[in-house]
């Protein structure tokens, strides 16, 4: 909903919707290599947490943000935070995931995130079609701080036993 709200709302050109778009792409590649050695040394959790706590506030800030440079320089924050967790994500479940479980494990988060991927744009259109665009990022900044909550309930990879479950 990002493009939409780009060029209908805030009004930007395709060339600057889709330079908007890239920069949050960069900051999310800057980002990754970053979480992920910060995550090796301090641990996934604060990672994992500084990540989704600082999307959903961002995803609710840009939701303020009207000037365009101000908003280009937010999404690129957004994209920083919001794919910086990728990578540790992943690591983190195959730390706490039994050594003969690690397929299925993925196949298991990436087929949770297909699904949402699937329900949420949808959820989303309704949403925009009742309310306006401005409230699917509500809904967007609600969803990831569900996702930050869930991360408490996540155990440690530190108190979790690697040994084969057969």
């Amino acid at each position: 909903f990002l493009p939409l709200y780009l060029i209908e709302v805030l009004k930007f050109s395709e060339i600057k919707m889709g330079t908007t778009i890239s920069i949050m792409q960069i900051g999310g590649l800057i980002a990754t290599a970053i979480a992920g050695i910060l995550s090796d040394n301090i641990g996934r959790r604060p990672v994992v947490m500084f990540g989704l706590t600082l999307t959903t506030i961002m995803t609710i800030g840009i939701t303020f943000v009207t000037d365009p440079l101000t908003f280009i320089i937010c999404i690129s924050v957004l994209g920083f935070a919001l794919y910086s967790t990728r990578g540790v994500v992943h690591s983190w479940m195959m730390d706490v995931t039994p050594p003969d479980m690690g397929a299925s494990a993925t196949g298991l988060m990436f087929g949770t995130q297909t699904l949402l991927s699937t329900l949420i744009p949808l959820a989303g259109g309704f949403i925009a079609e009742l309310y306006g665009l401005l409230y699917v990022f509500y809904l967007l900044a609600a969803m990831m701080l569900l996702a930050n909550a869930s991360a408490f309930i996540i155990p440690d990879a530190k108190k979790v036993s690697k040994q084969p479950t057969s």
